[in-house]
C-alpha cells in the first residue's frame, strides 16, 4: 500500500472543497471555501488553502490534483469553457502552481473524469480495470477508465456523453443540439418531466399544486407511490437504460458507476429498471455481465488526489 500523500482540490461552480489524501484514501485536513468571483482570485485562493494544508501536513506531498468542469487539456492543464465559472480559458496548473509556497506538481482533469478514476481507486469500482462513471446532477458528467487509464481522446472530449442526443427534435440544450442527455438525465431534466405531466393534468399526484417542485420533492413522492413522481421518474430511467445500453456496448466496463446529486440521492429508484432497460440494449454476449452500482467515494477531493497518487 502506497505511503504517499497528495492533496486533492474539487473546483465547483460554487464551493472548493479540499483535503490531504493519503495513499490508501484517508482523507483529513479536509477544508471548503466559497468559489471566488473571477479566475485570478480562484486560483489564488486554491494555492492559498493548499499553502495552509501544506503546513500542517506533516511529512512530504508528492503533488495536488485538480478536478474543475469544463473541457480540461489535461496535458497543459488548462481549463476552457467552464460555463459555470463563466471562465472562457484559464491555464490553472499554471496559476495555482505560481502561488505555492513549495514547488509540486499540479495535475488538472474534467470533474467527472476523476471521479471515475476516484471510483476505480477508491470506490465502487476499486480495483476494476474498466469503469463507466455518471455523474447525474445539475447536468450529466462522465468519465471512462479503460484498461486502468483515463480515456481522454484525441480532442480531450472523450465521454462527453452528456451531450449525446438522445432525441434530435428533443428539449434545447444550452450546447444549441436538441436532446442532449444532460436535458434528459439530470436535475433539471427531471423537473421538467414532472411539469409537463403536471401541465398536462392527466396524471394524479398529491404534489402541491401551488408550489414550486424540488428534486427532493419528486423523489420523496415517488417513494410513496406517487402517481406522477413515478412517471417522471420512469421517463428518466428509460433514457438512462438506453444511454448506459448504447455506451457499455461500445467499451464494455466491468461495471458502471452512478454518481452525483440526484443519482445518489434517487439510487434505488433508478438503478433497477435502468439496469433492465439497458439489457434491452446490449448485444447478447455482455447481457446479465456488467454490474451497476451507486457511487461510494467519500468525497470529490479525495477523487482529485488519485491524479498524483499511484494506483495500487
Amino acid at each position: 500500500m502506497s505511503q504517499q500523500k497528495a492533496i486533492g482540490v474539487d473546483l465547483g461552480a460554487t464551493k472548493i472543497a479540499l483535503a490531504l489524501v493519503h495513499g490508501d484514501g484517508h482523507a483529513e485536513l479536509a477544508r471548503q471555501i466559497p468559489t471566488p468571483a473571477g479566475a485570478d482570485n480562484a486560483t489564488a485562493a486554491i494555492a492559498q488553502q493548499i499553502n495552509q494544508i501544506l503546513s500542517q501536513a506533516g511529512g512530504a506531498v508528492a503533488g495536488v490534483g485538480i478536478g474543475s468542469p469544463g473541457l480540461v487539456d489535461s496535458r497543459e492543464g488548462i481549463v476552457r469553457r467552464a460555463v459555470n465559472l463563466k471562465w472562457l480559458e484559464v491555464h490553472l496548473a499554471r496559476d495555482v502552481r505560481a502561488g505555492l509556497s513549495t514547488p509540486l506538481p499540479v495535475a488538472v482533469e474534467n470533474d467527472a473524469n476523476i471521479a471515475a478514476v476516484g471510483e476505480s481507486y477508491f470506490g465502487s469500482a476499486a480495483g476494476c480495470g474498466d469503469v463507466l462513471f455518471l455523474g447525474l446532477g445539475s447536468g450529466l458528467g462522465a468519465g471512462v477508465v479503460s484498461g486502468g487509464h483515463l480515456i481522454t481522446g484525441a480532442h480531450m472530449g472523450a465521454a462527453d456523453l452528456g451531450h449525446v442526443s438522445l432525441d434530435l427534435n428533443g428539449r434545447l440544450c444550452v450546447c444549441g443540439t436538441r436532446g442532449c442527455a444532460e436535458t434528459l438525465l439530470s436535475g433539471p431534466g427531471l423537473l421538467r418531466a414532472a411539469a409537463e405531466l403536471r401541465q398536462a393534468r392527466q396524471t394524479p399526484t398529491t404534489l402541491p399544486m401551488d408550489q414550486t417542485w424540488t428534486t427532493t420533492h419528486v423523489i420523496a413522492a415517488a417513494r410513496t407511490g406517487d402517481a406522477l413522481a413515478c412517471a417522471a421518474i420512469a421517463m428518466l430511467t428509460r433514457d438512462l437504460g438506453h444511454l448506459m445500453g448504447i455506451s457499455a456496448a461500445v467499451m464494455d466496463p466491468e461495471i458502471i458507476v452512478i454518481g452525483g446529486g440526484l443519482g445518489v440521492a434517487a439510487a434505488d429508484l433508478l438503478i433497477p429498471p435502468a439496469q433492465a432497460e439497458m439489457e434491452r440494449y446490449l448485444p447478447r454476449m455482455l447481457r446479465g455481465r456488467i454490474r451497476v452500482s451507486v457511487s461510494t467515494l467519500a468525497s470529490p477531493a479525495v477523487a482529485a488526489a488519485c491524479l498524483i497518487l499511484p494506483r495500487n
